[in-house]
């Protein structure tokens, strides 16, 4: 199963989707600890403003994507070292304003190349 954080129109799982059968989690339901959850919302409601720019908006906004985008890397990084997910075997960060996947971790937190 794969883990992809994305600031997309998820509301009950802040931008969290695990994907192979199309499931869902609701991050209120899952043992995410309270200090990466509040992280993750803070992070989710920033970013989500910019979610349904154009390219050519977004492009005004680069400094913003950026910082948020930093953010979201080390929220993948938080989420994976928390272990709370344990059959995941792909963690992958997806920049909604670069349009691009910008981090993807293995199960063993290292980073692929891409």
């Amino acid at each position: 199963m794969k883990l992809k954080l994305a600031a997309e129109i998820f509301e009950k799982c802040y931008g969290i989707t695990i994907l192979d059968d199309d499931f869902q989690v609701d991050i209120n339901e899952s043992e995410i600890s309270s200090e990466i959850l509040v992280k993750l919302k803070k992070w989710y409601s920033e970013y989500y403003q910019y979610t349904g720019m154009s390219h050519v908006e977004l492009k005004s906004h680069a400094s913003e994507i950026e910082v948020l985008d930093n953010r979201g890397k080390d929220l993948l990084n938080d989420i994976y070292k928390s272990r709370i997910f344990n059959d995941i075997n792909e963690f992958t960060y997806y920049s909604r304003g670069k349009d691009e996947v910008l981090l993807k971790l293995d199960s063993n937190g290292r980073p692929y190349k891409l």
